[in-house]
């Protein structure tokens, strides 16, 4: 068996799926752990990671897009279910797939697919901006606000902001992971419990103090 550690991102679970999916390893041979838990037992079979990839593996245009909100979610199942979706449907040359609802698979995957999109949603609609300090150089207004999604969605529903609320800078702080963005690029920190953050009626110079602490684009 195999112990495919993975941070709980888009990202981390594509870039091993597709060096496991290249290697053709079945996914009754993967076990896939989350890196920010605890390390699984088991470990990397070296003899078989350091064997000469296959040919690159095409991947359905529009597995992309479900995959990318499968990882947001947090049922501890996704990876492996979605690897096993992946490899059927190259290895497995099930190519229709996706278009199969009554697959076990596919309608597991486009559930939770579905729950990250409402979340998504919520946070689009829910999330309120507060004004706490002006850029003495440029004048930009600065915000923060608070958000608990209740996926990891954070890098799915933050593009949205960086479209509409362009012309200031803001912080948007969740405990699993934070955004911001300065005028210029969109980046992310590491999440932050309710309690560091200040009460929602606090004095604006609390604020102020705490948007100076956390936003730091370098």
């Amino acid at each position: 068996m195999i112990a495919a550690t993975v941070e709980p991102t888009f990202t981390a679970w594509r870039s091993k799926a597709r060096e496991l999916l290249q290697l053709g390893v079945s996914p009754s041979e993967v076990v896939w752990c989350d890196a920010t838990q605890s390390p699984s037992l088991l470990q990397e079979e070296p003899a078989l990671i350091a064997t000469p990839p296959a040919a690159m593996v095409k991947v359905p245009a529009d597995f992309l897009p479900l995959a990318a909100s499968v990882c947001a979610h947090t049922d501890e199942r996704r990876w492996s279910v979605l690897y096993r979706l992946l490899y059927r449907l190259t290895h497995g040359r099930e190519r229709h797939l996706l278009a199969m609802p009554t697959d076990t698979d596919t309608r597991q995957c486009q559930a939770w697919a579905k729950a990250v999109g409402r979340d998504i949603h919520k946070m689009h609609a829910f999330v309120r901006f507060r004004l706490v300090d002006t850029h003495p150089e440029t004048g930009r207004e600065q915000f923060v606000a608070w958000f608990e999604p209740t996926y990891r969605i954070v890098r799915l529903a933050t593009p949205f902001f960086e479209k509409r609320f362009a012309g200031m800078d803001w912080s948007i702080l969740t405990p699993n992971e934070c955004a911001h963005w300065d005028g210029q690029r969109l980046h992310f920190s590491p999440g932050l419990s309710r309690q560091d953050a200040p009460d929602a009626d606090a004095h604006d110079d609390l604020w102020r103090t705490y948007y100076r602490s956390i936003f730091n684009p370098a």
